[in-house]
């Protein structure tokens, strides 16, 4: 279950899904929200820049300093193991758009950050919305 996860095996998992890939797509979109701040002449010298430092310092510990976190507070309903954890994760939809450096300087600025994705239509997720579902 993931409930019974100790401290090191939650780490372990999180870190686990901070693949090379995913932390490149997480820093192009966190690199390109700052340099569309800046001028449109040095949008792409910039975003590029933003870009190496984010993956360099894994988001400024932002990465790691999560997955201590993981998986966060937990109801007492939470029965999803590891496994239905990863089939979530798998069955998510992948973004319409993804934002990040290979974007124009105009799309940059009109992107709009979205709010997760839905997860309570996808079956493979029930037994996780479940966890988070705390009650109060």
């Amino acid at each position: 279950m993931l409930r019974d996860l100790n401290p090191e095996q939650s780490n372990a998992l999180c870190l686990s899904f901070a693949t090379d890939e995913t932390i490149l797509r997480r820093c192009d979109s966190v690199a390109m929200l700052g340099a569309r701040e800046g001028s449109e002449a040095s949008y792409a010298t910039d975003c590029e820049s933003l870009r190496d430092a984010c993956i360099a310092s894994r988001d400024d510990g932002a990465i790691d300093h999560e997955c201590e976190q993981f998986p966060g507070p937990l109801s007492d309903a939470c029965d999803v193991t590891v496994g239905e954890y990863e089939a979530c994760l798998a069955a998510l939809p992948a973004p319409a758009t993804q934002p990040g450096c290979a974007m124009s300087y105009s799309d940059a600025k009109s992107y709009r950050v979205g709010p997760p994705p839905d997860t309570s239509g996808l079956p493979a997720c029930s037994e996780l919305n479940a966890c988070y579902q705390i009650d109060m």
